[in-house]
């Protein structure tokens, strides 16, 4: 006996000490002893505390407690049970904390029920601490995986799939857990090559970009190996979609390629720097740069091939590219190429990024033989000037001499004709009855003649004070000085049937005195050739031709060739016989008077049908 409580004492020691609270619970008693460890776990200790089945209970956690007394209850009636229940106790000072419990039955009475049982208690609280958030952990994982936009899929070395998210089953179709990879993937009956498992496998990622052959789309595939509790390794596959970024890269590719066809099959020279040096010439710059290749340019300061005269100005150009990223303007400078000759060109500049640095590109023309020709242009226009100007004034001077000529000559002729006319008057009045019938026709001609002479002058004076006088402009009513001029050629031949339409209020901006020149002159001419009609038709009126105002004159009297319109307004050209007074000047002034007022003059007619003059006024103000 002796020695039987020497061992339990000693089993007593080697418990105190264990990490582990024990327990010994005399069932038919209902009296339990806990360990040291355990009483200070939990918080409570003998010497004011009962153990037994009611307190054990209320320890355990009120979502535990018919679990875990369920268990003990089975062992005691011999029932299968866990061996090691994991639960939740509550400590005397409130706190919650996990323990791992494992019991035993040691002693059954005669009908097998347990009398005795004894156990362990393990605190185990920051391990489950541990597991829940590895849990948590897992679950976002999870949660991360499945709204992953990309597919993943998790396989074995034997490339069964062990996990898939829901893009990946909604791609396949199918839960596919179990299923080779290969085959529910790309249909392959082996391993797909680019995958690479052997690299995986042994611990390295590997990233592919592959066509899928199942639809013909492009993913970027990355396999990483993942290490398992159990010292197993698998394999997850990370696909994400990047069609859309091949085929911009594909177009991207493409269209470099045609640009660059472009850049170097264009005659223009275009060439990119990066700060300050040449990074690139196309085969256009080699050329205009006097070089045999560009290995002589690259690498060369840009500065090195512009003209002294233009680097200051230049070097401005190019900073402001750099700082503001605008396009510098269309700028003309001067370029020194590889053998020392001058060139020069029309330049502009633009930001761009070259090989992923910021760089400017410039696209340079060769202007030299235009500079050239403006060169001999501006020689020849400043020749050409001086000659006009010579000549103008020549010119000017002539007409200034030939008006004072004409005014000159016109005033000198009147005293000859009035003596001529007045002498002859004398003669036919005082001796009329001395002179035979042949004499005094004679006497008559030269009167008739004298005054015809004399309308001429009058007619040679109206055109010089025409283009002698100067233009006093003011706001004038062409319809009031119209009807004003047929009301006078009304009065002078009352017998006379016309009628006339004449629209109101047509104000034009002109000389006063000019304008009713000008009315005189048509609507004259219009009265004039509407004589021989029964009944004459004049009309007066404006028209439009886009947004130009056009005056008309028109009648229905005898008409005119067209085919000799030009002539109509050249000075004493008549195109109709002596049957019409007029010495041909009434149309030659009515188109100096618009020309005067900056505009023009035309007439159209047909024999027999009438004429029409159309002319136009400048506008001012």
């Amino acid at each position: 006996m002796g020695n039987e409580r020497a061992g339990a004492e000693q089993w007593r020691e080697i418990l105190e000490v264990a990490a582990e609270g024990f327990w010994n619970w005399d069932l038919e008693n209902d009296i339990a002893y806990l360990s040291d460890k355990y009483c200070d776990l939990i918080g409570y200790h003998p010497q004011n505390t009962v153990f037994n089945r009611a307190f054990l209970g209320t320890l355990i956690h009120p979502e535990d407690r018919a679990r875990v007394l369920g268990s003990i209850e089975d062992r005691i009636e011999g029932r299968q049970a866990e061996p090691v229940v994991d639960h939740r106790m509550v400590c005397r000072d409130g706190r919650i904390i996990w323990v791992e419990a494992r019991a035993r039955v040691v002693a059954r009475d005669a009908r097998g029920r347990g009398t005795r049982m004894v156990g362990t208690i393990l605190d185990i609280t920051h391990r489950k601490a541990a597991e829940e958030a590895l849990r948590a952990g897992q679950v976002r994982y999870r949660a991360m995986v499945d709204a992953f936009d990309g597919y993943m899929y998790i396989c074995s070395p034997e490339c069964r799939i062990e996990y898939l998210n829901e893009a990946m089953k909604r791609r396949i179709g199918f839960d596919a857990l179990g299923h080779h990879c290969y085959k529910v993937l790309n249909g392959l009956d082996h391993p797909c090559p680019w995958c690479r498992n052997d690299e995986v496998f042994a611990g390295d990622t590997v990233r592919v970009e592959i066509l899928s052959q199942r639809d013909g789309r492009w993913y970027d595939l990355t396999n990483s190996p993942i290490h398992n509790a159990d010292g197993t390794v698998s394999k997850q596959a990370l696909f994400v979609d990047i069609t859309d970024r091949k085929k911009a890269e594909i177009a991207l590719r493409e269209s470099e390629g045609r640009y660059r066809s472009l850049v170097e099959g264009t005659p223009d020279a275009v060439v990119v720097h990066i700060d300050g040096n040449y990074v690139y010439v196309n085969r256009a710059a080699v050329a205009l740069l006097g070089a045999c290749s560009g290995d002589e340019v690259l690498g060369k300061p840009v500065l090195s091939f512009i003209h002294p005269d233009c680097r200051g100005a230049i070097s401005h150009r190019i900073r402001d590219v750099y700082e503001d990223g605008d396009e510098s303007p269309l700028t003309e400078m001067r370029v020194v190429r590889v053998d020392g000759s001058v060139l020069y060109v029309e330049a502009v500049g633009m930001p761009i990024v070259f090989n992923g640095r910021p760089a400017v590109m410039a696209v340079l023309r060769d202007i030299t033989d235009r500079k050239r020709a403006e060169e001999e242009l501006a020689l020849l226009n400043a020749e050409l000037e001086s000659r006009v100007s010579k000549r103008t004034a020549e010119l000017t001077q002539a007409i200034r001499d030939h008006e004072s000529f004409s005014y000159s000559v016109s005033h000198d002729l009147r005293a000859p004709l009035r003596h001529i006319n007045s002498y002859s008057a004398i003669l036919a009045e005082d001796y009329q009855e001395h002179l035979p019938p042949e004499a005094r026709e004679y006497l008559a001609r030269i009167r008739s003649s004298s005054r015809v002479m004399g309308n001429l002058i009058d007619h040679l004076l109206e055109l010089s004070r025409v283009a002698r006088t100067d233009l006093r402009r003011k706001t004038i009513d062409l319809s009031a000085l119209v009807e004003t001029t047929l009301t006078m050629f009304a009065e002078t031949e009352p017998g006379r049937r016309v009628e006339t339409e004449v629209e109101q209020c047509v104000l034009v901006d002109g000389d006063a005195h000019l304008l009713n020149l000008l009315v005189q002159n048509l609507v004259g001419n219009a009265w004039k050739y509407t004589a021989h009609q029964e009944v004459g038709r004049i009309r007066f009126g404006t028209e439009y031709e886009g947004d130009q105002r056009i005056y008309f004159v028109k009648d229905n009297g005898v008409g005119f060739d067209q085919s000799y319109a030009e002539k109509l307004f050249t000075p004493f050209e008549r195109l109709h016989g002596s049957e019409f007074e007029g010495a041909g000047i009434g149309l030659a002034s009515a188109k100096r008077i618009i020309e005067r007022h900056g505009g023009k003059i035309w007439g159209e007619g047909a024999v027999g049908q009438g004429a029409a003059f159309f002319f136009t006024l400048a506008t001012y103000g």
